[in-house]
């Protein structure tokens, strides 16, 4: 099977996940330039290219990508556009084929009856052009019930800023990918790069199917602006909160409202905006630790300092 495949490559058909990517496994170039002075310099940068998504064959989808688990990409974004439910996915994928050469993956499915992109109607979301919402998930947002009992502590969110920055390798060297990393407990389960920020976090609703891995208790970090696509991409993960170091859109904040979703935004070093669903937030912050409000354009105050992840 094309999951049990993808289990024993990673190593992890025994034991809990651990984080990814490590280094070394995106390809990096060295670009020569000049800086405001006029002096030579070297700049390592991310190298992206074009892949294609299949589904059988039907062509479901092309997106810029890095390179590296581009099957958990591929299972992760025919989850978010509903092509494939989790235990479809579980039950009749046979086979998972990548090919460097020509730049496609190929999601192979069971059965003469193999599931196939059904004509959607779609809008077109905020990711660049390539990410699209559908209107038949958002439909599944009324369906959706995201765990009521979920809480997380104040002094647990200001250190997922940090936590995340020591993960993403690919960031801290080029400084132009995203990050998505799954938190449990305080603790990454995984961690995930990509040039675009609804990739990366396909990859890791992927990675969550694969290995299996339930949303109970489960904070998603990301560290692009929380748009529509991504808080209709958590909901549909079953996730009850979403973090970001960045900022908000309106109808982000308005079908995370109307979804039951904790919205966190501008989670960076002492500092986070909670729009939707405060109730899971325990607000534990001391006053006099002098946690400073973060203005609305999300710039943090020049006494900050970033914090260690705690215990959810």
């Amino acid at each position: 099977m094309g999951f049990e495949r993808l289990r024993a490559q990673s190593g992890l058909l025994d034991g809990p996940p651990a984080p990814r990517p490590r280094p070394g496994e995106a390809p990096l170039e060295i670009v020569e330039g000049l800086d405001h002075r006029g002096r030579a310099l070297t700049r390592c940068v991310a190298i992206e290219h074009p892949l294609t998504i299949y589904l059988n064959a039907t062509e479901v989808y092309t997106t810029m990508t890095m390179c590296g688990n581009q099957d958990l990409l591929a299972i992760g974004h025919l989850l978010s556009r509903r092509l494939l439910t989790e235990e479809q996915a579980l039950e009749s994928v046979a086979s998972i084929e990548c090919n460097d050469d020509f730049q496609t993956v190929i999601v192979k499915t069971n059965g003469p009856q193999a599931m196939e992109p059904k004509s959607l109607r779609r809008v077109s979301a905020s990711g660049k052009g390539l990410g699209d919402l559908y209107y038949d998930a958002l439909d599944l947002l009324d369906s959706m019930h995201l765990d009521t009992t979920a809480t997380v502590r104040a002094s647990s969110l200001v250190g997922l800023d940090a936590a995340t920055r020591a993960l993403t390798d690919v960031h801290a060297k080029t400084g132009t990918v995203h990050g998505c990393v799954l938190f449990e407990s305080g603790l990454p389960l995984v961690c995930m790069e990509d040039v675009e920020r609804h990739n990366a976090m396909d990859k890791v609703s992927g990675y969550m199917c694969v290995h299996r891995i339930p949303p109970r208790g489960k904070i998603l970090y990301t560290t692009g602006r929380l748009t529509s696509e991504m808080v209709l991409k958590t909901v549909l993960m079953g996730i009850p909160v979403l973090v970001s170091s960045s900022g908000f859109t309106g109808w982000a904040v308005e079908l995370a409202r109307h979804a039951d979703l904790t919205l966190v935004g501008y989670a960076k070093d002492d500092a986070f905006q909670v729009l939707s669903s405060p109730y899971r937030v325990v607000f534990d912050l001391p006053a006099e630790t002098g946690v400073s409000a973060r203005p609305a354009g999300g710039r943090k105050a020049a006494d900050s300092r970033p914090a260690r992840a705690k215990a959810v």
